[in-house]
């Protein structure tokens, strides 16, 4: 194990086949456990359901785990640069996420997928489309800091460091994965239009997809901030980045394409 792979050791903007596939092969898997359950919730539950019952649904349709009734870990194996390799992906509340462990060959071992819009307690809540959608956007974001890692924490009360969050390379490529599902969802079939997916932004009242692809394109607010972090450039990238994976969904490039059974198609 080493530590976080530096930032000048990465390519951000890399169209990596090989990490692509695996990328894709893991999101797919996660999606369709999580799935299975949240049917069977519908289905068996009344749709309704407490944080003991996903763990105890999920720990019998994916039975690669680890056994454990608190904090389960579940394991996926999969092929990358010519070894087997495997990831623990771990369900929690954003207050308890596990940071990823970096081996060393720059993949993460352990991936955090958050549950709170699931059911963030242990009396019965109705599993919803719209937190399952929640719930997919997170999956989307945080399988890709496998390889590409983010910022460590944050703290909103402090400019300096909320800029230098957005302005995270990694950030900015897992956002654009997520913001590519949930443009995708909305406009099943087009490409990528940014008025669109500003007006898409404003209409969620997405804090993070307004500041990338609204605020962080006003002149005024790239000159206010310019002291903390290059927005702009951010800015661009962004867009440039969900533009790339958008049409990737189109296409069906390196498998990433699936169907959802309850938030509708996921197009990344």
């Amino acid at each position: 194990m080493t530590e976080t792979p530096t930032f000048e050791t990465i390519d951000f903007l890399e169209e990596n086949s090989e990490k692509e596939v695996a990328l894709s092969h893991l999101r797919r898997v996660i999606i369709e456990k999580t799935q299975a359950v949240f049917k069977r919730i519908q289905g068996e539950f009344g749709n309704l359901a407490t944080r003991r019952d996903f763990f105890s649904l999920l720990s019998e349709i994916w039975p690669e785990n680890n056994g454990r009734r608190v904090k389960p870990e579940y394991y996926i194996n999969f092929e990358y640069a010519g070894k087997l390799k495997k990831i623990a992906v771990i369900f929690g509340d954003s207050s308890s996420a596990d940071k990823p462990i970096f081996e060393s060959d720059g993949i993460s071992k352990r991936v955090f997928i958050r549950l709170d819009s699931i059911n963030s307690h242990w009396e019965k809540r109705p599993v919803t489309p719209e937190g399952v959608n929640v719930f997919l956007e997170n999956v989307y974001h945080e399988v890709e800091h496998v390889f590409y890692p983010g910022h460590d924490s944050l703290d909103d009360s402090d400019l300096a460091e909320l800029i230098g969050y957005y302005t995270n390379p990694g950030e900015i490529r897992a956002y654009a994965r997520q913001f590519a599902h949930t443009y995708s969802l909305h406009y099943p079939g087009e490409i990528f239009d940014l008025k669109k997916m500003q007006a898409l932004a404003l209409e969620s009242g997405d804090g993070r997809a307004i500041n990338y692809f609204n605020s962080f394109a006003d002149p005024e607010k790239q000159a206010k901030y310019a002291e903390f972090g290059d927005i702009k450039k951010t800015h661009e990238t962004i867009v440039s980045l969900t533009e790339r994976f958008v049409d990737h969904g189109l296409t069906g490039k390196y498998r990433g394409a699936l169907k959802s059974t309850l938030a509708g198609s996921i197009g990344s």
